[in-house]
Parts: C-alpha cells; structure tokens; sequence
C-alpha cells in the first residue's frame, strides 16, 4: 500500500525533473509539474491579518525544465519592519540547483506576529492518481 502526504518538503525536490513551472502574480504561487506526475504547490495559505508574497519575479524558472534537481534548499530569517508597519517579517528563499544554473525563490511574508508567514508546499493530490 502506498501512502501520500499532503505536504511536500524542500528534500523532495533533489533527484527530481520538472516538465513543466509556472508562476502565477495573481495567486502569488510558482506550480511544479514532475515527470513522474507529481504536482506541487508553493504558496501561502492566506489568512487574516497578514500577507505573503513572491520579493520579485524576473527569475528564470527555465532552469528546472527537463534537468534533474541536483540541490534544493530553503533558508528562513526572521525579524521586525524598519517602518514599524509589521511585528513579525519573514524572509524565505528556496534554492533549487540544476546542471543549467540555479534558481532563487524569495518571499517576504508579514504580520503582526499572531498569524503564520509560511510558505507552503503542496502535492496536488490529483496529480497522485
């Protein structure tokens, strides 16, 4: 019997090959297609008074197409606003290294230190079937 997670963790990544990466401003979210059918999800659950969002994106998902993963990583740093607007502020950036390059994935996520400023990983549970 095989048994799934709904989450997915940055060590998933390594050994894998994308077909396909989108990103999306609109839903603040980058989608992993696998060759092996798996699809992911890395985004921020929105909740009440906080917010997530991708720090810029000129990033060349390119890199990840049709290559395996050879490293990922994801480094969280945490702190307070220089303007005082937010309590909590949350740096994430995910690495991904392939034989092409790598890519860098950087969010900022922002709140008044109640509400969570992760970002997510997903599988699609439809992808699983």
């Amino acid at each position: 019997m095989t048994m799934y997670r709904d989450t997915f963790t940055i060590e998933d990544f390594v050994g894998r090959t994308c077909k396909k990466v989108e990103y999306s401003e609109h839903e603040q979210q980058v989608d992993f297609t696998f060759d092996d059918g798996f699809k992911v999800q890395m985004f921020h659950m929105q909740d009440c008074c906080e917010s997530v969002t991708l720090d810029h994106t000129d990033f060349d998902l390119g890199i990840l197409i049709g290559v395996p993963i050879l490293h990922a990583s994801v480094e969280e740093e945490q702190g307070t606003s220089d303007d005082g607007w937010a309590d909590s502020v949350t740096k994430t950036v995910f690495t991904f290294t392939t034989e092409r390059g790598t890519l860098v994935i950087p969010w900022t996520g922002t709140s008044n230190g109640y509400y969570s400023e992760t970002v997510d990983l997903w599988v699609d549970r439809a992808s699983i079937n």
